[in-house]
């Protein structure tokens, strides 16, 4: 979870104009978070691995799948609980 909220943070836009709105519950035995979209032109310190490295993790820990989505001008990451 703490690598959802880490992500969320460093690609996105935050200011008191447009905050950041990260939202995290559980459905249908899934952890999800979701955040609006606010991506950042440049990320300095991105090496794009971050979700590739925690799906690989998960895919040695379970057979359910691990989902990744944008809709509705959100960010959605479905995590199974196990």
């Amino acid at each position: 979870m703490q690598n959802l909220n880490e992500n969320a943070i460093k690609h996105n836009i935050i200011d008191e104009d447009s905050p950041l709105l990260i939202e995290v519950y559980v459905a249908d035995d899934y952890l999800i978070v979701q955040n609006n979209l606010q991506r950042k032109n440049f990320v300095e310190t991105s090496n794009k691995q971050g979700l590739s490295n925690l799906l690989s993790l998960y895919s040695y820990l379970s057979s359910r799948s691990f989902e990744i989505k944008e809709e509705n001008n959100l960010f959605i990451v479905k995590i199974p609980l196990i």
